[in-house]
Formats: C-alpha cells, sequence, structure tokens
C-alpha cells in the first residue's frame, strides 16, 4: 500500500489525538500546522514532520496528496478554496466555516474542480476505541 503524502492543518483540535495514530499508520505526514506549535509539538514527533504557524506554507511543500483539515471554524472555508486550487483533496472536520454560504462555495468549487472532499464522523467511530478510558460500557449503547 502506498502512504499518501499528508498535511494536517489546525492540529490542535481536541479531534486530531482521536485519529493520530491511524493516520501515522496510513499516511505519510509531510507537514502541520497550528497557531500555537507547542500544543502540536507531540503529534509531529509522532508524524516525524515539522511545524508551521503558518498553514499557507504547507501548501507550497512538494507532492501533498491529501490534507485532514482541522481548527478554527472561521478559516476552514479559506483553507478549503486554497486546497481546491492546488487539486488536492481532503477530510474537513465540521462545521466547515461559519455559514451555509461558505459550504456550499466549497461544495461549488470541489465539485467544479473534482477535488474529492469528506467530512469525518468521529464521535461515532471513535467511541468504541475511547470506551476504556472513558470507564464506561454504557455510552456505547447508546450511541449505536
Amino acid at each position: 500500500m502506498t502512504r499518501a503524502r499528508t498535511v494536517v492543518f489546525g492540529a490542535s483540535h481536541w479531534h486530531v489525538p482521536l485519529c493520530a495514530a491511524a493516520i501515522a499508520a496510513v499516511h505519510v505526514v509531510v507537514g502541520v500546522s497550528d497557531y500555537d506549535p507547542d500544543r502540536v509539538r507531540e503529534l509531529a514527533e509522532l508524524w516525524g514532520c515539522p511545524v508551521d504557524t503558518d498553514w499557507r506554507r504547507l501548501l507550497d511543500l512538494p507532492d501533498v496528496e491529501l490534507a485532514y483539515v482541522f481548527g478554527p471554524h472561521d478559516r476552514m472555508a479559506e483553507v478549503c478554496l486554497a486546497l481546491i486550487a492546488r487539486r488536492i483533496p481532503f477530510v474537513v472536520e465540521k462545521p466547515l466555516g461559519t455559514s451555509l454560504g461558505e459550504l456550499q462555495e466549497v461544495r461549488r468549487a470541489a465539485e467544479e474542480a473534482r477535488v474529492p472532499a469528506t467530512v469525518p464522523l468521529m464521535l461515532k467511530a471513535a467511541l468504541p476505541a475511547m470506551a476504556p478510558t472513558l470507564g464506561t460500557r454504557n455510552v456505547l449503547r447508546t450511541s449505536a
């Protein structure tokens, strides 16, 4: 299996630790951005990649094949549009933006450019894996 060269935007988002090991297992992470590099230093070490405070610099890394977009919702649409302009497929945390208009703009741009875009449903997928650390099994019964 070929591991996609991947970048992660807004890595201090609370969902990132839920998928960090899976990302490490199936991707080659070549860059991480966050407004506070100290908050994501451990993730960068896990993935063996540099951290940058300016997300735009990740766009200039060579041969990026996939991006994960987390972080402040008021910046997500801008990041997604920049990825679409470079024809980089992405996984974006919800909500993508702060308005329906932003979501529609990104959806339309991705469709027109034929750039794959998807939204993960982290909590539903993560609950079984989190059960031992939550100390409860009842959570799983009510969420399925």
